[in-house]
């Protein structure tokens, strides 16, 4: 598969992901379409987009998933029923596809959303890209000109995945190496799940990332991995990632980052080497 279109079967035998030039976050769109009627996680169309999620060492197929389709996002259906005709809307699908397939597009574009924070971090501004004012060059990077977008202090109880952000102030003139994240509303107003725990791994939007009434409860959130099943298998410093790959989707976006501070303050306080006080 990987040496359909190489140059030569020795040259790509060798070609993975890394060496291309691919990684994980790399905004990319399909240039070759593929339909493997045995495995649907290999079946794309030319003109679908999305964003690389996982990569292979050695590799040369990497995991993306599509967020729409000619231009446009969430324009997935699932089809429950044939007769009658019953499709669900969804978000976005997964699929495995060769690097021979991509090109990609990590240029900012408008109508793109996107997380800008400084360097420092102090300042952090979500908003739409209305035009580029320039390119890059030998120069510099890109100048974007950006309408800022903001929730309303009365949904400050909201957590962020139930947050609508709203067009706010000024259109401001942002460099795009700023721009920390590419997210997309999928209501025009609302963060997607995998939005959310893409903003939350790179530590962005944290003041905005609250849920009070889940936090003060001194209840764990259902379905969530216990602190001392977590600490059995030694998870001290990071239990994050293990946690959010228990957790289903709906659950997952309740657990916030004062939840894993919780959850890190519980499973060293019950330490690998103590199983019997468990």
């Amino acid at each position: 598969q990987a040496a359909a279109g190489a140059s030569g079967p020795a040259a790509m035998a060798t070609a993975s992901a890394a060496g291309l030039g691919f990684v994980v976050g790399d905004r990319v769109v399909i240039t070759k379409a593929k339909n493997n009627l045995l495995n649907h996680k290999e079946v794309y169309k030319v003109g679908e987009h999305g964003t690389i999620v996982h990569t292979a060492e050695g590799s040369s197929v990497v995991r993306v998933r599509l967020d729409g389709h000619s231009g446009k996002h969430g324009n997935f259906h699932v089809t429950e029923s044939v007769l009658p005709l019953v499709q669900r809307p969804v978000q976005h699908r997964i699929v495995d596809v060769s690097i021979l397939h991509l090109t990609k597009q990590n240029d900012a574009k408008p109508g793109d959303f996107a997380v800008f924070a400084s360097e420092d971090g102090v300042e952090e501004v979500v908003g739409r890209v209305r035009r580029v004012l320039k390119d890059d060059d030998e120069e510099g990077p890109a100048v974007l000109d950006v309408q800022p977008y903001s929730t309303k202090r009365w949904e400050s109880q909201h957590p962020l995945h139930q947050k609508r952000w709203r067009p706010c102030g000024e259109p401001r003139t942002l460099s795009a190496s700023a721009a920390r994240t590419f997210v997309h509303m999928h209501d025009g107003q609302r963060l997607r799940a995998c939005d959310v725990h893409e903003v939350r791994s790179k530590a962005l939007l944290t003041e905005h990332d609250k849920n009070p009434m889940y936090q003060s409860s001194l209840e764990w959130l259902s379905g969530a991995p216990r602190p001392r099943s977590l600490a059995l298998q030694g998870v001290t410093s990071c239990p994050r990632t293990l946690a959010l790959e228990s957790l289903s989707p709906e659950a997952a976006l309740h657990f916030t980052p004062r939840a894993t501070e919780r959850l890190e303050w519980r499973s060293a306080y019950y330490p690998r080497w103590r199983p019997n006080n468990l």
